[in-house]
C-alpha cells in the first residue's frame, strides 16, 4: 500500500525524466520548490481578481512542471483549474484553486524533507 507521501510525486518519473542525473534531479527539486509556491500566489491573485484568462494561462504553464514530477494529482487540478479558467467560472476556479494549493503544499514539504532522495 502507498504511503501519502508517494502519492504526490512519481519519483521513477522523475529520474526517468532527467536520466538518472542526481545533481540535475536536485537542481530540478530545488528550483520546484521555490517556485510553486510564487506560480501559486499569482494563481491565487488571479482568481482573486477574477481574471479567467490569466488563470487559465498560469494553470496551464503549472502542469508541464508538475507532469515532470509525476505529481499527477496536481497536474490534473491544474488541468481542471485550466479548463474552468477557460470557462470564466472563478466559483469553479477558487473550488479548484484550494485544493491545488493543498497538493502543491504536499509536494513542497515532500522535497523540504532531505531523505526524499533516499527514496529515489
Amino acid at each position: 500500500m502507498p504511503t501519502a507521501s508517494r502519492e504526490v510525486v512519481d519519483l521513477s518519473e522523475l529520474k526517468d525524466n532527467v536520466g538518472g542525473q542526481m545533481p540535475l534531479i536536485s537542481k530540478l527539486v530545488e528550483h520546484i520548490r521555490q517556485s510553486l509556491p510564487q506560480a501559486m500566489g499569482e494563481l491565487r491573485r488571479a482568481v482573486n481578481a477574477g481574471d479567467a484568462e490569466r488563470v487559465q494561462r498560469l494553470a496551464h504553464g503549472l502542469k508541464s512542471p508538475l507532469g515532470n514530477f509525476g505529481a499527477t494529482k496536481a497536474r490534473n487540478l491544474a488541468h481542471q483549474l485550466e479548463l474552468w479558467g477557460n470557462k470564466g467560472d472563478m466559483h469553479r476556479c477558487l473550488a479548484l484553486l484550494v485544493c491545488l494549493e493543498d497538493e502543491v503544499q504536499r509536494i513542497v514539504d515532500y522535497f523540504s524533507d532531505p531523505s526524499w532522495q533516499e527514496r529515489i
